[in-house]
């Protein structure tokens, strides 16, 4: 059967679920895992003005009592990682292009049930090949930044979300003083 609740209580489903010897892990090779959230920023300022045009998200997995993910557990985050992370047009539910930049799947570890009465908070990240990478801190304030995705959850630097223009190189000809004809690149941003 699939593995029961380390901490606190199930929801109804998720007791149910427990519960159907056809949804064993075992003999079925099956992995249960709930999500626990989903940060989704649809309105972020884009220089200086609101717009739903651009959407930030990310999905958090949350560890409480210091604990870690397991080995199933870890890479089936790591492989949603992988498939959500990146930048690119979506289409929302009312068939309006959205511009959407996914940051992926992250693990936040606290060494109590809750960031208040945790002494320790660790940001798991993943690298390259699947292992956790991890940030220590003990500010609530900049977890509140980064889950507001006001701070980059890569880097807990400051998102910067203004639009990135197109760049074009564009070659001319210009004639020196002494009449020689030299190639000129010039940048134009749009």
């Amino acid at each position: 059967m699939t593995t029961q609740r380390r901490h606190g209580e199930d929801t109804p489903f998720g007791a149910w679920v427990r519960r159907q010897p056809k949804l064993d892990s075992r003999n079925d090779g099956l992995t249960v895992n709930d999500i626990d959230w989903i940060f989704h920023n649809y309105s972020p300022p884009i220089d200086g003005k609101r717009t739903r045009e651009v959407q930030i998200m990310m999905i958090v997995e949350v560890k409480t009592l210091s604990a870690i993910p397991g080995p199933s557990q870890k890479e089936t985050l790591f492989f949603t990682h992988q498939r959500t992370k990146g930048m690119g047009t979506v289409t929302g539910c009312r068939g309006q292009s959205v511009r959407l930049w996914h940051f992926g799947a992250f693990v936040l570890r606290l060494s109590g049930l809750s960031p208040t009465d945790s002494n320790e908070m660790s940001w798991g990240k993943f690298g390259d090949n699947g292992e956790l990478l991890w940030r220590r801190f003990t500010a609530v304030d900049e977890l509140i930044e980064v889950l507001g995705l006001r701070l980059n959850p890569d880097t807990f630097s400051m998102l910067e979300t203004r639009p990135h223009h197109l760049t074009r190189e564009i070659t001319m000809w210009t004639q020196t003083p002494l009449g020689f004809w030299t190639e000129e690149k010039i940048l134009k941003r749009s």
